[in-house]
Order: structure tokens, then C-alpha cells, then sequence
């Protein structure tokens, strides 16, 4: 296999992932996971969360990093400042 067919082979896999699959579908497609190398437990724990608890997962994460980046500001002034601010693009607040 080239290397850019390995490529559209990824893509095509990664855009059939936003989806909704039967049962059957997705037990295929963990499959195809394992034949790669995944760790199934990760995948198998993410899916057993309904998306709210993976976006408040990640929301956690996400505060906990700005939290680091925060303290190392303060015990490092002289580094690069970190903004608080997120880009617009990610700014959650205008979303409403």
C-alpha cells in the first residue's frame, strides 16, 4: 500500500466516524480499530459516556491546563504571557 492511499484510507475512516452506526457498524469498526493497534478499553470506556459527560470531560481538562498555564505565569513572569482569553473561534460565551 502507498502511503497516499494509506492517507485516503484514514480519511475515509475518520469521516465515517461522525456517523451514527448501528450496533453491528460499530462493533465492525472497533474491529477495524483493533486491527490497527488501539487500546480498545480506552475507546470502549469513552463510548460508554453520553456526550455531555465527554464534553464535561473535556471542559475539566481544559481548566485544569489554564489553571498550569496560569501558575507557571506566576512563577515564571518572564516567559511568554499566557492570554486569558479564548480566540474567537472558541470563545463559548458568544455562542449564547
Amino acid at each position: 500500500m502507498r502511503i497516499s492511499d494509506e492517507r485516503t484510507a484514514v480519511d475515509e475512516f475518520f469521516a465515517k466516524a461522525t456517523e451514527a452506526m448501528s450496533p453491528e457498524e460499530t462493533e465492525a469498526r472497533l474491529r477495524e480499530l483493533e486491527e490497527w493497534g488501539v487500546d480498545l478499553s480506552i475507546v470502549r470506556t469513552a463510548l460508554a459516556r453520553t456526550p455531555t459527560e465527554r464534553l464535561q470531560l473535556l471542559e475539566d481538562r481544559l481548566a485544569l491546563i489554564e489553571e498550569m498555564r496560569r501558575a507557571w505565569q506566576r512563577q515564571y513572569p518572564a516567559t511568554r504571557p499566557y492570554v486569558d482569553q479564548a480566540p474567537p473561534h472558541l470563545d463559548r460565551t458568544s455562542r449564547q
